[in-house]
């Protein structure tokens, strides 16, 4: 059976895309839907999606700030933004963010100097 994941995302409905990826000889449709900004109309496609799809992913915006504690605090925003999900496997791609810019950041001192 073919899995779904849809990214919804506050970002121009123009780069919306399709497609499917197989992975470990499983079919998963990708895809993405932009909502040009309109907060009202991501957290309508969110609670339409929810219990529909197998995974969501939030675009756009972090659910989660990060601090130097390497604690998660909430954004309240984007909170709202994702409340009716209550079914569906939500990410924001936090963890794998967090990773890359700190790599990143080490990348370009290393590369450009302090």
């Amino acid at each position: 059976m073919t899995k779904t994941a849809i990214s919804v995302s506050l970002g121009s409905s123009k780069r919306d895309k399709k497609t499917v990826l197989n992975l470990l000889g499983e079919d998963v449709i990708l895809e993405r839907r932009g909502t040009d900004g309109d907060v009202d109309r991501a957290a309508a496609l969110f609670k339409e999606l929810d219990g529909k799809v197998d995974a969501l992913g939030f675009g756009g915006m972090d659910l989660w700030l990060h601090a130097s504690d390497d604690k998660l605090y909430p954004i309240r925003a984007a909170h709202k933004i994702v409340a009716g999900v209550k079914q569906t496997p939500l990410v924001d791609g936090h963890g794998l963010k967090k990773t890359l810019e700190a790599s990143v950041v080490d990348a370009l001192v290393e590369n450009l100097g302090e």
